[in-house]
């Protein structure tokens, strides 16, 4: 597949211009991973990643020697300062300073409009996630519940106000793991629609949902940067995925899309496969 990710050290996504704050503030370590892990200061998450990794939607790469060192000491709860660009962490046995402002910056904007969406049914990448068996290989439970709110979403210009509340209050939180499955769908539903339009009416209900159901920080993280347009970066070079023509360069995207978590890949494939045909269903209506 051709070359997108940055995957170098000391990178940063550009979200967290938007979302960090501005004054000195005192955060802990949120959660510690195999190779990554985040941090909480005050209502932002931040991820940490390690180099060669695609940047989160709010996160950042981090040197290997920095990312061993907080890996070797810090465990959840551990004190972190951010101040004046620079954030340093207070492990057990070492403090680690990371020069968080002098990071490249990566623009993780939804990509908008990377093809027409007159074309969109006609798309390469479209076809081959169209007749993809999502049904099989998604991590929601597959029932009749789950058949009937894909298909209402697939038909969202008829779904009224009362039913996409419902809807969404189902998806939200729904299924296990750092991010559950139905936060990954509805997250990849946003991105489709958010590539295309403006989706204010769609956001709000999302944010609604929200309120009624619970869900893992993490998950709301990415809620949090989806709402302002802002995908990790595989699923930028999804999203741009759309306009190749190289069957064999998108079959290798959907495979490393595939890969991501146990099967929030999958899952958010199933919700941006699911957002395109409900863009294309409008196509068809109008």
């Amino acid at each position: 597949m051709r070359k997108e990710f940055v995957g170098m050290k000391e990178t940063k996504s550009n979200f967290l211009s938007l979302s960090l704050p501005i004054e000195t503030t005192i955060g802990k370590i949120h959660s510690v991973f195999k190779t990554t892990f985040n941090v909480q200061l005050k209502d932002q998450l931040v991820h940490f990643g390690s180099e060669g990794m695609p940047v989160s939607a709010h996160g950042c790469i981090i040197s290997k020697e920095e990312m061993d060192a907080i890996l070797e000491n810090g465990v959840p709860g551990d004190m972190v300062r951010y101040k004046d660009g620079r954030m340093t962490f207070y492990t057990r046995h070492q403090i680690v300073s990371v020069p968080f402002s002098s990071f490249k910056e990566i623009d993780l904007r939804i990509p908008f409009e990377p093809v027409s969406k007159k074309g969109l049914e006609s798309r390469l990448l479209y076809q081959k996630l169209n007749a993809f068996p999502f049904w099989e290989n998604i991590g929601l439970p597959v029932d009749e519940t789950v058949r009937k709110n894909v298909s209402a979403l697939e038909s969202l210009s008829e779904t009224n106000e009362e039913e996409l509340e419902e809807i969404l209050a189902y998806f939200v939180g729904r299924g296990g793991g750092l991010t559950p499955s139905g936060d990954d769908f509805i997250v990849g539903f946003t991105m489709a629609r958010k590539a295309f339009e403006k989706t204010d009416d769609w956001d709000a209900a999302v944010k609604a949902a929200l309120k009624i159901r619970s869900t893992t920080d993490i998950s709301k993280a990415y809620y949090k940067a989806a709402f302002a347009g802002y995908v990790s970066e595989l699923f930028c070079v999804l999203v741009r995925g759309l306009a190749w023509e190289n069957e064999q360069e998108i079959n290798d995207l959907i495979e490393l899309v595939r890969r991501y978590g146990h099967t929030s890949g999958t899952d958010t494939l199933f919700g941006f496969t699911t957002g395109l045909r409900s863009l294309i269903n409008e196509k068809r209506e109008n």
